[in-house]
């Protein structure tokens, strides 16, 4: 006769598997990643916050140069004077249906592939 042991199974321990087993192994597995994480989260603390009061909150949506030029933030107005430009550089007028076509046409082909 022949004894079998009967196991059960068991789930692997919540900090090896899933988003924390990945930041423990990726941001945290060696002393010199704990470090380079540590730093870079302390950098952003720095840049993030000035950069999100000067491109968002002390922002001129509007298109109206004087405020523009008294305001302490970014100048998003002349982005509605010269998206045309933006777009498509100094594409003939007539003709810009065509690269906006292909531009259509290469983000439908990128939201096909997503899945």
């Amino acid at each position: 006769m022949t004894d079998t042991m009967t196991t059960t199974a068991r789930k692997p321990p919540a900090a090896s598997t899933g988003a924390m087993g990945w930041i423990k192994e990726n941001l945290f597995g060696t002393w010199g990643n704990s470090v380079t994480t540590l730093g870079m989260i302390a950098l952003l603390a720095l840049i993030v916050p000035p950069l999100l009061d000067w491109a968002l909150i002390n922002a001129v949506w509007l298109n109206d140069n004087a405020t523009c030029r008294q305001a302490s933030g970014a100048c998003w107005g002349f982005i509605s004077e010269k998206h045309r430009f933006i777009f498509f550089g100094t594409y003939p007028f007539d003709e810009q249906w065509r690269p906006l076509v292909m531009m259509a046409m290469l983000l439908t082909l990128v939201i096909l592939t997503l899945n």
